[in-house]
């Protein structure tokens, strides 16, 4: 099943690509990034930066911080997953 990708919903809530990359400070190809990866970078996760309570200001509370912190988690961990079947060995 897939995920929904809140980050995408949060840019197009923002406006557009630009309008999202400003609100968090990085350039727009981050935010493609995260958009096409459907997740934040793991630096977000750890409590490095701000870019999930920065994308819920920009989409109006539309996406909440919340929902983009936990669906990235979960994709991050889906791909450590595959990444480590892939390899053959143990998480």
């Amino acid at each position: 099943m897939a995920r929904k990708n809140f980050v995408q919903a949060a840019i197009r809530a923002a406006g557009s690509y630009r309008k999202a990359a400003t609100a968090c400070g990085v350039n727009i190809s981050a935010v493609q990034r995260w958009e096409k990866q459907g997740r934040l970078p793991l630096t977000e996760l750890i409590g490095f930066t701000g870019y999930a309570n920065a994308l819920q200001v920009a989409s109006s509370g539309k996406v909440t911080a919340h929902q983009l912190k936990a669906s990235s988690y979960a994709a991050h961990l889906a791909d450590h997953k595959a990444r480590v079947k892939r390899e053959g060995r143990r998480a």
